[in-house]
């Protein structure tokens, strides 16, 4: 009993220790306002809004806002990666908690069934939506990545179909850069409050950091002089499929060892030059 208190006591303190640190690293990180040109993300303009979801939750880290401001045009289709954790009890808690946000939410859920490629191919026909939102390939975490090779892989299979559609990509845990950032959407003090109060359903990630997913967004918000937000660049996609093929070929394990340095990670990011292409402003 005496050793589990101890822990405890060790386990609060380095979190606090942690926070203090963010906290510092977020109050000397330098943005770079100069030529930055993101716009308000105009919903209205899409007729049904798609989102792959590789993790129970990153829907609601990057898309809460596209989520909450559009709601009946959104379908959202979990592909069912677990990461580290490949247990069969772990998948079904990670099922329920999505289908929970899903709910509180009020979009539509598809959930894999296995076959990722096929399925997804079937729900693209059927929703036909014109907006494609996966998280950011500028990423250490294989799943994340491997949610855009699917996509890309059923995108070419379609293109005799003519599905049309335009790619967004969002943030996670890996922030993105002021050059790279194309849309957002804003977040009040109590609107970010809200949406990470509702992350407390996914209780099996609880031990999340998410004081660091909240000061990246309040970083974003500098950007845009407003207290948070979410931010997103746009592809069309020509563009998105050339620069996701160039990142393929890039050594990404610093990016995990660096992940929880808020300046550290932009550095590094920074520096890897050769996916950089042009960036599209505006609507494909």
């Amino acid at each position: 009993m005496i050793i589990k208190i101890i822990k405890k006591v060790i386990a609060q303190s380095f979190g606090v220790m942690r926070k203090l640190q963010w906290l510092y690293q977020y109050y000397t990180l330098k943005i770079e306002k100069k030529h930055f040109k993101a716009e308000l993300l105009n919903l209205n303009q899409f007729n049904k809004i798609m989102i792959l979801i590789p993790h129970a939750d990153d829907e609601l880290i990057g898309c809460y806002n596209i989520i909450k401001n559009s709601k009946k045009q959104v379908v959202g289709y979990y592909l069912g990666f677990n990461g580290s954790n490949k247990s069969e009890e772990n998948a079904i808690i990670r099922k329920n908690e999505i289908e929970s946000i899903a709910n509180a939410l009020d979009f539509k859920l598809k959930i894999s069934n296995g076959d990722r490629n096929k399925q997804l191919m079937r729900i693209l026909i059927n929703e036909n939506p014109d907006l494609i939102c996966v998280p950011s390939f500028i990423d250490w975490h294989n799943e994340h990545i491997e949610a855009n090779r699917i996509l890309i892989n059923v995108l070419e299979k379609l293109k005799d179909k003519r599905v049309k559609v335009n790619i967004l990509t969002y943030q996670v845990s890996v922030p993105m850069l002021e050059k790279d950032i194309t849309h957002f959407q804003s977040m009040s003090k109590i609107s970010q409050n809200e949406k990470w109060h509702l992350f407390k359903v996914y209780k099996s990630q609880e031990y999340m950091p998410s004081f660091r997913f909240k000061l990246n967004e309040k970083v974003s918000g500098k950007l845009i002089s407003c207290y948070a937000a979410e931010v997103y660049r746009l592809f069309r996609y020509d563009e998105y499929k050339e620069e996701f093929n160039k990142w393929e070929r890039i050594d990404k394990s610093q990016l995990k060892r660096d992940i929880n340095n808020l300046i550290n990670i932009r550095k590094i990011v920074n520096k890897m030059k050769c996916y950089r292409g042009t960036v599209f402003y505006g609507q494909p």
